[in-house]
């Protein structure tokens, strides 16, 4: 008994580093030295769980059980940086700008190349008024995806803000006015700042305007009626090149022509403010 022992240790201890290395990459094998398969599985899904309740600290905690259990489970990762960005959302609805940063700091750390948390970044430092910084964190979005048309959007706000405190522009033509009447077939969180978005446009808080109708967009509500609204906002404000992007992704989403012959009439406006042909 004694020397079978012997001889089993004896060939364990000879196998060759190139077979383990392939042993501990396998499926298989993986989890010999970091745990098993079902608790990293379980932990993972109960994080998913947390998540859908809007639990997020409770499912980041779960994620971070999974990464123990598993460093290498990329499921887990993501969904971590995915909750992590969603407490900063969520946070930064509150206004707690701080502990939105924070959070989306964290989320940056995992995933450097994760747009959203960039450009919602920004939309914190922006709020707190921090407009050099906001700029830069819509930098790094753009240069992830330089069609990112919120973080552009939201970048030329900031700069604006920035350059010129108080903005007066004359009106020089007239718009057509924006649509009012409650949006269907999106989520309630669209409608209700699509809603707000039309509540500062009446005030003239042009700016904060164009905050909510691009959270709108943001939050799943890339329909034409608030691209119309977004380009009458940019409009008053003198942003007369972005209300031209704005005016054209309405007309482009418009698949029943709701909107189509007002915003290529407030298109016309703006590129004639613009001292440009129509």
């Amino acid at each position: 008994m004694n020397a079978k022992i012997i001889i089993v240790c004896f060939i364990l201890l000879h196998i060759s580093s190139a077979t383990l290395a392939q042993a501990f990459s396998s499926n298989d094998f993986l989890y010999l030295a970091t745990g098993t398969p079902s608790e990293a599985i379980d932990w993972n899904n109960r994080g998913d769980s947390l998540f859908e309740q809007g639990r997020y600290d409770q499912a980041i905690q779960a994620y971070d059980e999974a990464l123990r259990v598993d460093p290498n489970y990329e499921t887990a990762r993501d969904n971590q940086v995915r909750a992590l960005t969603a407490k900063g959302n969520s946070l930064l609805d509150q206004s707690k700008y701080d502990q939105a940063i924070q959070a989306y700091d964290e989320a940056l750390r995992l995933d450097p190349n994760h747009k959203s948390a960039w450009n919602n970044k920004g939309n914190a430092l922006f709020n707190q008024r921090k407009y050099d910084q906001a700029i830069q964190a819509y930098d790094e979005a753009l240069r992830l995806d330089p069609n990112y048309a919120l973080a552009a959007n939201n970048r030329i706000l900031a700069l604006n803000i920035r350059l010129q405190p108080i903005v007066h522009y004359e009106e020089r033509f007239s718009l057509v006015p924006k649509f009012s009447y409650k949006l269907s077939a999106t989520t309630d969180k669209v409608k209700l700042l699509f809603t707000n978005g039309n509540d500062y446009y009446d005030a003239k808080s042009y700016d904060k305007a164009i905050i909510s109708y691009n959270k709108a967009i943001e939050e799943g509500g890339d329909i034409p009626e608030i691209w119309y609204n977004l380009g009458n906002a940019f409009y008053k404000y003198g942003e007369y090149k972005t209300a031209i992007t704005a005016y054209n992704n309405a007309i482009g989403s418009d698949e029943n022509g709701f909107v189509t012959s007002k915003s290529e009439e407030n298109k016309c406006n703006a590129l004639r403010a613009l001292n440009q042909r129509c």
